[in-house]
C-alpha cells in the first residue's frame, strides 16, 4: 500500500528590495528603522499601508498580489483553464443572483485592517438604499 503525503504550501510573500524599503520610509509608510524587518519579511502591513504603497509607486495595480494577515502575498498567475472556468462560473452565477446579490470577479474585498484578498468570486448581498449610509 502506498501512502501519499500531502502538504499545504503557503504562497510566497512578495520580497522588497533595499531601494523599495528606502522608498517606503521616504513615503512615510514605514519608519526608517523598520527597513530590515521589511527586507526579512517580518514586518506586517495594514490595509492603509498597502494602499499607500500603490500611491507611492512601489506596488502597481497590475501586480498579482494580495494582503493576507498583514503579509503581501504573491498570487498564482492566471492560466487559460482558470480564465475559462471563471468565465463559465460567472456566466451561470451572476444571472441567478440578479437583484439579490452582486457577483464580484477577482476584485479585492476588505475583510479587516490586515486583509484585503482578491478571491476569484465574492457574492455580496445587495441592501436596499434605505439601509446604506
Amino acid at each position: 500500500m502506498t501512502t501519499t503525503k500531502t502538504t499545504t504550501e503557503l504562497p510566497p510573500m512578495r520580497p522588497f528590495t533595499r531601494q523599495e524599503c528606502r522608498a517606503l520610509a521616504a513615503a512615510g509608510i514605514i519608519a526608517p528603522g523598520e527597513q530590515t524587518a521589511v527586507l526579512t519579511g517580518t514586518r506586517l502591513f495594514n490595509v492603509d499601508e498597502y494602499l499607500a504603497m500603490e500611491e507611492a509607486g512601489i506596488l502597481h495595480e497590475d501586480d498579482r498580489i494580495e494582503l493576507m494577515d498583514g503579509k503581501i502575498i504573491i498570487m498564482a498567475p492566471i492560466g487559460d483553464y482558470h480564465i475559462g472556468g471563471t468565465g463559465w462560473i460567472n456566466m451561470l452565477l451572476a444571472p441567478a443572483l440578479v437583484g439579490r446579490a452582486l457577483v464580484l470577479v477577482q476584485c479585492p474585498i476588505y475583510l479587516n485592517d490586515h486583509s484585503t484578498p482578491q478571491p476569484d468570486f465574492a457574492v455580496v448581498r445587495l441592501r436596499p438604499i434605505t439601509e446604506v449610509g
